[in-house]
């Protein structure tokens, strides 16, 4: 093509103003937004005398805004044929653009090897899109044959200009040994090339390979560093591994709130790992205040995604939930009267061994209301123990049923008793007050 002339300088600053109005309709009034279509129309149309600098340029610039609606109507047949008008004149950027529409059908019928052409057009005169888009047909024989080896190099073409895209799967050929040897410091270093430039996928491979210590050093500090740029992106494997990462106190000092955290948002995106785990912190209390509720909550989100410890995570959470509702139900029923000598002595119910079991009608209760009726009430010392039990009972069922601190010891001691009660001859057949 010719050097620059003062036409083409113009088109510029009118191309670089109606990509401004495109970020910022505010940025330029209407009438300017006109003038410059009109004069890139003229432009396309005559060539500026026979410039075809300027003429591919304006031809460029009008195939821009037929496709995104700049200041005239969106049409993408008019933009296709704009971006073809300006390719046979041999702009890269319209050559690339063309293969695009062709990719995906945009004003044109959809045709992959024609995209192909377009982008190798593109890609011999050194369009780093064009390079990255071509070397992704050859790696996947779209429109062409499957050539890994021709992806890889137009990978690194685009790689070596600085293009984060091309960096990151370059990296990954370099990985995988996918049209070249293996080479995991290769595939590293192109890792932290587009790391550096803010991709995040490149930033949680790159923090994976720190972990590992696969083409690096292992590195516990710097995989969390750069699980947490790509997690601040949004990368939900970045931060379920980060709420890895504080949960064990791997790289970093053990938080379980930022554990809990990044978990959270993981788990919200649908990661089943993070919402298993994210259940839980709910269920432990860890990081987060207990809540039995929640943690039923995301393991019920994990099984629902297959995960077999949530699945059996969540039958044990709802036992509980059930176990605590009766428990405070009873609570908060009024202490029955307590029965005179010459009765039974039949009483309420067994308020911490149904915290601890879950239920009033299960074999363990049915041994302990047993012995309740039929030996305690026999003595005066027996029935002066069973009113102490209600007359406290309810009350620190009530505040501490729910608490893993009083049932564990609880369960401990209910359990030796019912043992020992059964050694002793009492049943725990099905029991009626």
């Amino acid at each position: 093509m010719d050097t620059p002339t003062p036409q083409f300088a113009d088109i510029v600053l009118r191309g670089t103003e109606l990509d401004q109005y495109r970020k910022d309709p505010s940025s330029i009034s209407d009438d300017r937004v006109s003038d410059d279509i009109r004069i890139i129309t003229v432009a396309a149309q005559s060539g500026n005398d026979g410039d075809d600098m300027v003429q591919a340029l304006a031809q460029t610039e009008l195939g821009i805004c037929y496709a995104n609606g700049t200041g005239v109507e969106r049409d993408l047949a008019k933009a296709a044929r704009w971006f073809e008008a300006a390719a046979e004149r041999g702009s890269s950027d319209a050559q690339n653009r063309l293969g695009i529409c062709y990719k995906n059908g945009y004003g044109v019928e959809q045709d992959y090897a024609k995209a192909a052409q377009w982008y190798e057009a593109a890609a011999q005169q050194g369009d780093v899109d064009a390079q990255h888009n071509l070397g992704t047909f050859y790696a996947n024989g779209t429109g062409v044959e499957q050539d890994l080896a021709k992806a890889v190099h137009w990978y690194e073409a685009a790689a070596e200009q600085g293009y984060a895209d091309a960096q990151l799967d370059l990296g990954n050929c370099y990985t995988e040994g996918k049209g070249v040897e293996q080479d995991y410091a290769k595939g590293a270093h192109w890792y932290e090339a587009a790391a550096e430039q803010g991709d995040s996928d490149a930033q949680y491979t790159l923090g994976a390979c720190y972990h590992a210590g696969q083409g690096v050093p292992k590195d516990p500090a710097k995989a969390a560093r750069w699980y947490e740029a790509a997690a601040e992106q949004g990368d939900a494997e970045a931060q379920y591994d980060l709420g890895v990462c504080y949960t064990n106190g791997e790289g970093v000092e053990q938080n379980w709130a930022k554990a809990a955290h990044w978990y959270h948002a993981a788990a919200e995106q649908g990661d089943s790992g993070a919402q298993y785990n994210l259940g839980v912190r709910y269920a432990n209390g860890e990081g987060v205040e207990r809540d039995l509720a929640k943690a039923a909550h995301w393991f019920a989100a994990a099984a629902a995604q297959g995960d077999a410890a949530a699945q059996h995570n969540l039958a044990v959470c709802n036992e509980h939930i059930q176990a605590q509702a009766q428990a405070q139900a009873q609570a908060q029923a009024p202490a029955p009267a307590p029965a005179p000598a010459a009765s039974s002595g039949k009483s309420g119910g067994c308020y911490v061994a149904t915290a601890v079991y879950g239920s009033y009608d299960c074999p363990e209760v049915w041994t302990l209301r047993r012995f309740r009726d039929t030996t305690l009430a026999g003595s005066v010392f027996g029935r002066g123990f069973v009113r102490a039990y209600y007359a406290v009972s309810p009350t620190l069922v009530r505040h501490f049923g729910s608490s893993g601190w009083f049932l564990r010891p609880a369960r401990l001691a209910v359990g030796a008793l019912v043992k020992h009660l059964q050694r002793r001859g009492v049943s725990s057949d099905k029991y009626t007050d």
